[in-house]
């Protein structure tokens, strides 16, 4: 799961988030990334598998300034959002243990 929880104003990333479902009712939920590899992020929009590879893809934007969910205007050095996609190679880890 990703989330738009850091705050692009502060430099701060956002990140990804693995879920370890083992029952119906609860869930233990573990920090797996911080995506620290755009600047101004703004938003981390989502993410999907490549299926022939494997490779997990995530769509950030940067570049504009995004207040209580709206764009308000750009970064300096940027005269647009800038959209892009990331992939990553996947490696499966084992949860930590409790």
């Amino acid at each position: 799961m990703t989330a738009d929880d850091g705050t692009a104003d502060d430099n701060e990333p956002d990140h990804l988030y693995r879920i370890d479902i083992t029952s119906d009712s609860n869930a233990h939920v573990y920090m797996e990334k911080v995506f620290d590899e755009a600047i101004k992020q703004g938003e981390i929009e989502g993410l999907c598998v490549d299926p022939s590879t494997g490779d997990l893809l995530v769509h950030m934007n940067r570049g504009a300034r995004i207040v209580l969910g709206m764009g308000k205007g750009f970064y300096p050095g940027y005269t647009e959002e800038v959209h892009e996609i990331y992939r990553y190679s996947m490696e499966a880890k084992q949860p930590p243990r409790r």
